[in-house]
C-alpha cells in the first residue's frame, strides 16, 4: 500500500520535510504518481520510521490508487524540489477548497439564522401592535367607565338634591297640616265656647 506524503508523515509522526528529506537523501524510496504527487511505499516508510503509532494510524484507510505510469523517484535536487512544490501547491489547494467550503456553509447557516431573526423579528412587531391595539382597548374601555361611573355620581347627586327637595316640601306639607289642624281646634274650641255661653245666657234669662 502507498501513502501520499502527507498520510506518511501523519502515520510515523513525523513532518513532511522530514519524510521528503528522507526520500531527497536516498534513504527513502518515493515515487511520483500520474498527477506529479510523491508516494511512499508503506513498508518502506515503517521500516524507515518504526513507530508504535504506525497500525493504528492508517487503520480503516483506504489503499491510494496509482497508474501503471508510476516510477520511483529517482530526481536531482531542483527536480525534487519542483515535486515538492507540486505537493504543496496541491495540498494549499485543498486547503483553499475546505476553507471555500467552509466559507459556503456558514453563509449558508448566516442565511438561515438571519431569516430565523427576521421571522422572530415579524412575529414581535406583530405581537406589539396586538398588545399595542389590546391596551388602545383596554383604554379606552377604562374610559368608558370613568364616564359612566362620572354619569352615576352626577345622576346619584341628582336624585339626592331631587329627594331633599321632597322631604323640604314634605317637611312644610307637615308643618303647614299641623298649624291647620291647630287652627281647627281652635275653631272648634271657639264654637263650643260660644256654645256653652249662649246656653249660660238663656239659662239665666230662664231664671230671672
Amino acid at each position: 500500500m502507498r501513502l501520499s506524503l502527507r498520510q506518511a508523515a501523519e502515520a510515523v509522526g513525523r513532518s513532511r520535510s522530514g519524510v521528503f528529506h528522507a526520500i531527497k537523501s536516498g534513504r527513502l524510496r518515493g515515487y511520483k504518481n500520474a498527477g506529479g504527487l510523491i508516494e511512499i511505499e508503506a513498508a518502506d516508510l515503517y521500516e524507515m520510521f518504526p513507530s508504535e503509532k504506525t497500525a493504528t494510524a492508517l487503520r480503516g484507510r483506504p489503499p491510494l490508487k496509482f497508474s501503471e505510469t508510476d516510477k520511483p523517484l529517482n530526481l536531482g535536487e531542483s527536480a525534487m524540489a519542483a515535486v515538492m512544490a507540486e505537493e504543496n501547491k496541491q495540498l494549499r489547494s485543498a486547503k483553499e477548497k475546505d476553507l471555500y467550503d467552509r466559507i459556503i456553509k456558514s453563509e449558508a447557516e448566516n442565511a438561515k439564522l438571519k431569516a430565523a431573526i427576521q421571522a422572530a423579528e415579524e412575529k414581535s412587531v406583530l405581537f406589539f401592535n396586538e398588545l399595542r391595539e389590546v391596551n388602545i382597548r383596554r383604554e379606552a374601555e377604562q374610559a368608558r367607565m370613568r364616564q359612566t361611573e362620572h354619569n352615576l355620581a352626577e345622576t346619584k347627586a341628582q336624585f339626592e338634591k331631587i329627594l331633599h327637595e321632597k322631604n323640604l316640601q314634605i317637611s312644610r306639607l307637615s308643618q303647614e297640616n299641623d298649624h291647620l289642624r291647630e287652627q281647627m281646634e281652635n275653631l272648634k274650641q271657639s264654637k263650643r265656647e260660644a256654645a256653652d255661653g249662649k246656653k249660660t245666657g238663656f239659662l239665666q234669662k230662664l231664671f230671672t
